[in-house]
């Protein structure tokens, strides 16, 4: 199946989740772009701290897998299931290594926390 990352990830944070502290990475399937709603949505959250690191991680990602299409501003991404895993995992190992900067790898509990943050789906 086709997938698409939009193009621009940090225009489609919205403003008050940025300013909750939570950043949002949106990973659209087909099938939201068109309109349906549900599981095609998947939501990554990650601490404010890590918003521009997984961004950029990411983009990387897209430069490698895609082809961009500057007319729509959408990225055309043919693995969508590969491209999403990666960045989850991604993800997770940035609020594992957050934490363990943050305190030190004491505070198990908070950073376990935030990688079930990171990898929760709606």
């Amino acid at each position: 199946m086709t997938a698409y990352f939009a193009a621009a990830l940090k225009t489609m944070l919205p403003d008050a989740v940025e300013k909750a502290g939570i950043a949002t990475v949106h990973v659209l399937d087909e099938a939201t772009l068109t309109g349906s709603l549900g599981n095609s949505r998947i939501w990554l959250h990650v601490e404010a701290a890590l918003s521009e690191q997984v961004t950029a991680y990411a983009h990387r990602l897209m430069e490698r897998l895609s082809k961009h299409e500057p007319q729509t501003g959408v990225v055309e991404i043919s693995d969508f299931d590969a491209a999403t895993a990666s960045v989850k995992e991604y993800a997770v190992k940035c609020a594992a290594m957050f934490w363990e900067r943050q305190e030190g790898g004491k505070a198990f509990g908070q950073k376990q926390r935030a990688i079930d943050q990171v990898t929760r789906t709606n």
